[in-house]
C-alpha cells in the first residue's frame, strides 16, 4: 500500500469503530438480551447493562462494603423469573429517554419485544414499584395506568395494604397505604408527611424531586409503627413512594 491507501484504511477502521461504539446512543435501537440479572437489570449482546426506565423491582442482592450479599427481598424471584420468561435469549428494541446512563455505567431505557412493553408489563403484574421520577415522561401514561391496574387488583407486591379500621394489627408489619396529604414538615434529615390516619417519614434527599403537594394523593409502602397516639409508616426507598397530583 501507498501512504494515501494506508490513510483511507485508518480512516475507514476509525470510522467503523466510531459506528459500533455509537450504536446504544441513538434514539432507539434493537439487540438481544443475553443475561438477565434481576427484574429490571438486563445484559445486552453488545456487552452493556440496561436497566429499565420507570420501574423499579425487588432486590435479589445487595452492595454492602464492596460485597454482593443475597437479600432476596419478597417478589424479587418472582420479578426475576418473570423478566427472564418475558426477555431472555429474544431480540429487544430499546427506547431510550433524556438521560441514557445511570451514574453506575448502565444504560437506561424503555423495552419492547414486539408489541409488548416489558416496563409496563412487570408494572402491571404487581412485580415492580413505579419510579416515574427517573423518566421525562415519554411513557408515564402507560407506567401509571398500569401501577394503578396492579394497586386496585392487589397483585403481588400490592397485596398488602393497611386497613385504617384495624390499623394495630399492622403494627410492625409491612404494607401499601393510600390517602391525602394534609402537611409536610422539613427535618434536617428526614420529611414527614401528614395525613388523615398516619404520618409518613423518608429520608430528605430522595423526596426533593418528587414536587409533593398539600391535596396530593399519595401511595406509600413501608413498615408501620407507633409512637404514643402517632402512627408511622417508614420508608426506605424513593420507589416506595408514589404521588398523583391533585
Amino acid at each position: 500500500f501507498n501512504k494515501k491507501t494506508k490513510y483511507i484504511f485508518i480512516i475507514l477502521f476509525f470510522c467503523l469503530f466510531s459506528c459500533n461504539s455509537n450504536t446504544l446512543t441513538k434514539k432507539s435501537t434493537e439487540l438481544t438480551v443475553i443475561n438477565v440479572y434481576d427484574g429490571d437489570t438486563i445484559e445486552l449482546s453488545s456487552g452493556e447493562k440496561l436497566r429499565y426506565l420507570g420501574i423499579d423491582t425487588p432486590e435479589l442482592h445487595l452492595n454492602k462494603d464492596n460485597n454482593w450479599v443475597e437479600v432476596n427481598e419478597p417478589f424479587a424471584k418472582e420479578a426475576f423469573e418473570f423478566n427472564k420468561h418475558l426477555v431472555l435469549d429474544k431480540s429487544i428494541k430499546i427506547v431510550f429517554d433524556k438521560v441514557k446512563k445511570d451514574k453506575y455505567g448502565r444504560l437506561l431505557g424503555y423495552v419492547f419485544v414486539d408489541n409488548i412493553f416489558i416496563n409496563e408489563e412487570i408494572l402491571k403484574e404487581g412485580l415492580a414499584f413505579p419510579y416515574i421520577i427517573q423518566t421525562t415522561g415519554t411513557y408515564n401514561d402507560r407506567l401509571i395506568k398500569a401501577f394503578n391496574e396492579a394497586y386496585t387488583k392487589g397483585k403481588n407486591l400490592y397485596s398488602k395494604k393497611i386497613a385504617i379500621k384495624n390499623i394495630d394489627d399492622y403494627t410492625g408489619k409491612t404494607g401499601w397505604y393510600d390517602g391525602y396529604v394534609r402537611n409536610i414538615v422539613w427535618g434536617e434529615k428526614k420529611i414527614q408527611i401528614l395525613t388523615d390516619h398516619l404520618i409518613i417519614e423518608t429520608p430528605k434527599r430522595p423526596i426533593k424531586k418528587m414536587n409533593i403537594s398539600i391535596g396530593d394523593r399519595i401511595f406509600a409502602y413501608g413498615e408501620l409503627g407507633r409512637k404514643k397516639e402517632r402512627y408511622i409508616l417508614k420508608i426506605k426507598k424513593q420507589s416506595h413512594l408514589f404521588v398523583e397530583k391533585k
